[in-house]
């Protein structure tokens, strides 16, 4: 049976690529300590030490909420490190059955990327089981991409931005997702007004019983 991350001692105490964290490297980064703190306080279940049986784990991941609370964390950024760590060490034990060397270097910005995929996967649940969605996915243009995440046609399609501004994803207006992730941006624009945060936010609201 699965036991309780929190008292893996090989995850609080050890190993290497714990030990080994580099904070230099800033934006992957909060300092490791506080990380893995709040990783500790929030409420991770249902992950095993090195006997872990690794489809269990592939399931408890599919489902993300079932391996790391998002309203436990104030900072999307701070949710996207935890969950990072989370499925490198999951990806380990993986790789320690297999008899190939651990990942030990810092996060990379594609780990992080993988933590926002897998949460927008979850959140996005909310939005396609609205009674309306069909109406809506017509109206406004949404859209499945190649990894399966909602997002939205708009004007800018021949714009020279990236994808994501293009084709911005659809979230609910009422997740505690939605609401680190605004309260993020406003930090990064150094709190300054609506428009300036809204110029940094990636996504679109679409929620039960509202349109974006």
């Amino acid at each position: 049976m699965a036991t309780n991350l929190l008292k893996n001692d090989e995850w609080w105490n050890g190993p290497d690529w714990v030990r080994n964290y580099n904070p230099r490297q800033a934006e992957l980064s909060k300092p490791r300590n506080e990380v893995l703190l709040e990783a500790k306080a929030s409420k991770i279940r249902e992950v095993q030490s090195t006997r872990v049986h690794v489809s269990a784990i592939d399931e408890a991941v599919g489902n993300i909420s079932k391996v790391i609370t998002c309203e436990d964390y104030s900072s999307v950024s701070r949710l996207y490190s935890v969950t990072a760590y989370v499925l490198r060490f999951i990806e380990n034990l993986k790789r320690k059955r297999q008899g190939t060397s651990l990942v030990k270097e810092c996060l990379t910005a594609e780990e992080l990327g993988r933590a926002e995929y897998y949460w927008l996967l979850f959140i996005q649940r909310d939005v396609r089981s609205d009674n309306n969605y069909v109406e809506k996915k017509n109206r406004l243009g949404l859209f499945d991409d190649t990894k399966g995440i909602i997002r939205c046609k708009g004007r800018l399609a021949n714009a020279e931005i990236s994808y994501e501004e293009k084709y911005p994803a659809i979230i609910p207006r009422k997740h505690h997702f939605t609401t680190i992730t605004i309260r993020d941006c406003h930090s990064r624009v150094g709190h300054n007004g609506v428009r300036e945060t809204l110029a940094e936010f990636r996504y679109v609201f679409g929620s039960k019983g509202g349109d974006r």
